[in-house]
């Protein structure tokens, strides 16, 4: 699946979330074997060593958008039944209005 009118917002965004990631990926290895668990409710995610479960990463989570491969379809978090229609998703609608990218709309 492809978005070609993306692309440039994508290419901006690599670097920040490469770097991000990198953070994320390292706090969560200096934890050891450890487990993951979701609350979208609550919008954070939390790691848990294994070997010490008082030992805990919590982050902030966002509901962006939902992938069905099958499909071939998306569907942004604003439209989402869980999902927070004035949530960090609605500052890439509200982008995709000033930019006039409808696939961000």
């Amino acid at each position: 699946m492809t978005f070609p009118p993306l692309q440039p917002l994508a290419d901006r965004a690599a670097l920040f979330t490469a770097l991000r990631q990198d953070a994320l990926s390292a706090a969560a290895d200096a934890l050891g074997e450890h487990r993951w668990d979701a609350d979208l409710a609550a919008g954070t995610l939390t790691f848990t060593a294994n070997a010490d479960p008082t030992r805990q990463l919590v982050t902030r989570a966002h509901l962006i958008a939902t992938i069905a491969p099958g499909p071939r379809s998306l569907l942004w978090a604003w439209a989402h039944p869980q999902g927070d229609p004035q949530g960090v998703a609605a500052q890439l609608r509200a982008y995709g209005e000033q930019h006039g990218i409808a696939e961000l709309t």
